[in-house]
């Protein structure tokens, strides 16, 4: 049998068996890369089981010199707290009736964790050293959503609107150095979700979700200077994040299920994109240029930033049923789901790393 050569013009050949080789072997150098261009860009490294504990999660703080996570569990009402070195639970802080955001201060080494529906426990400061109760800060039915503005050592909570059949709601000024009750910023809505702030321009962003704008309040006057909307189908814009450096506000809403990027110098949105249901936390990964999305329909919702204005659809990654919290630690780059027990499946918290 007769071995085929191609001749090249310098005179030179290869044969038909060498050539085939060579195919293999470029293939299989796109194979790989394909390969480790489709990884996830989140890994899952470790999964917290939680025996025992029912219903929904709501939100995540984190002690890092302490190397402690906090979570609060509404229906189970209590804190729990996590060793970040073990990823063991370590304690129950029990004593709530339905907590939902939870601040940790490292200065005072002291937890602020908004607590309802009891009208006269809204927001409380514990010990997190010992664990037990210091001081309640009565603001009024619903107290939920915070901001905390680590210069002026303001904590900003929600409170009032719907929770407290009222059409109206305000942001409760605290002094966490103190635990007093400053002022109101009062804002004619009935229900406000996610806030962030903009901490150089002494800017509070909220969503007033009832009217479907996102609010702009002047922290110096502590004033709602401007309303941007949004032309959505009501209830809808729910958790917020700003991406300070680049000057965008990050929008995911329920109805329709969009994620928004707001310019935060004209108020208008640059980009919108589809996410999944019933999203309820977004965080922004400044180091991998990513933007996550818990979705109580089971997954992650992960975008690329390719500049300020533009984004595009990276990845979905599974979390579970009504997994639609979640909580991002840069310094430690780990990202954390939790996600309710759903019939045989006991609850856990999803312990992942973003991947390069």
């Amino acid at each position: 049998m007769m071995k085929r050569l191609i001749k090249f013009p310098d005179g030179s050949s290869l044969s038909g068996t060498v050539l085939r080789s060579l195919s293999l072997a470029v293939l299989m150098t796109f194979a790989i890369k394909a390969g480790a261009e489709e990884a996830p860009p989140l890994k899952l490294i470790h999964t917290i089981p939680l025996p025992g504990i029912e219903g929904d999660f709501d939100h995540f703080a984190v002690d890092l010199q302490g190397q402690r996570l906090f979570l609060t569990e509404e229906d189970h009402k209590s804190v729990e707290v996590f060793d970040l070195r073990t990823f063991k639970s370590i304690h129950s802080i029990p004593g709530f009736a339905r907590p939902h955001w939870v601040l940790y201060i490292p200065e005072s080494d002291e937890l602020f964790v908004t607590d309802g529906p009891d009208e006269n426990e809204n927001l409380k400061i514990i010990k997190a050293s010992s664990y037990r109760p210091v001081h309640v800060v009565n603001l009024g039915q619903g107290a939920d959503c915070i901001a905390y503005d680590p210069l002026t050592k303001y904590l900003y909570v929600a409170y009032g609107g719907r929770s407290a059949r009222s059409h109206s709601s305000s942001i409760g000024i605290i002094d966490t150095t103190t635990g007093q009750h400053l002022g109101d910023i009062r804002i004619e809505a009935a229900r406000l979700e996610g806030m962030d702030i903009d901490v150089p321009a002494k800017r509070l962003f909220v969503n007033i979700t009832s009217k479907d704008e996102i609010g702009v309040i002047d922290l110096e006057k502590r004033k709602l200077v401007a309303t941007w909307s949004l032309d959505l189908e009501g209830d809808a814009n729910v958790p917020m994040r700003l991406d300070q450096a680049n000057h965008r506000l990050f929008v995911a809403t329920r109805t329709p299920t969009s994620f928004i990027v707001v310019d935060t110098d004209s108020g208008k949105a640059v980009s919108d994109l589809s996410t999944g249901l019933n999203a309820d936390d977004i965080f922004y990964d400044a180091a991998h240029k990513r933007i996550y999305i818990s979705c109580g329909e089971g997954f992650v919702d992960v975008f690329q930033q390719l500049d300020a204005d533009h984004y595009k659809s990276l990845a979905r990654v599974p979390t579970g049923p009504r997994a639609r919290n979640s909580f991002f630690a840069p310094t430690l780059n780990l990202y954390f789901v939790p996600v309710p027990q759903e019939g045989n499946n006991q609850a856990t918290i999803l312990v992942y790393s973003p991947q390069p």
